[in-house]
């Protein structure tokens, strides 16, 4: 069975965790790396495994700003081998009743995705987000799911 794993801020990774999601995360994002330090600089990370296997990963930075709280999803990714089998979907699903079930229940959800990642786009607009901006310096295109 696939489970959701979860990793709170500051949390220790063991090696062997590090070493899944630094090889999911060179995958996915060629050249980037340091799932240990992403899950530090964020609020929570997840990730969908069986076995040796992680399938998705995701971190969870909240925001709070002009009355609203936010949950920014960073780094989002599937291992380039289990694209299109519903890990994705499946991983953003648990991650939101995660955070509902412990009362994290942000106002909506919000991530950046580079232009040129046309899939990227019209996976996360199967999950419900659409574009509300745009950043020239990123190259990106910000995306908002209420």
């Amino acid at each position: 069975m696939i489970s959701l794993k979860v990793i709170r801020n500051g949390q220790e990774l063991s090696q062997n965790v590090v070493k899944k999601l630094n090889h999911l995360m060179e995958k996915s994002f060629p050249g980037s790396h340091c799932p240990q330090e992403q899950c530090y600089n964020n609020d929570y990370c997840f990730y969908l495994s069986k076995g040796p296997i992680v399938y998705s990963y995701v971190t969870v930075r909240f925001v709070n700003i002009l009355g609203y709280r936010y949950a920014e999803l960073w780094n989002f990714c599937t291992h380039p081998d289990y694209r299109s089998n519903g890990y994705g979907t499946m991983l953003y699903n648990r991650t939101r009743s995660y955070l509902k079930r412990k009362h994290e229940n942000p106002d909506f959800y919000q991530l950046w995705v580079l232009k040129k990642n046309k899939r990227a786009q019209q996976f996360y607009k199967k999950l419900g987000f659409e574009f509300t901006g745009e950043s020239k310096e990123l190259n990106a295109y910000k995306m908002t799911s209420f």
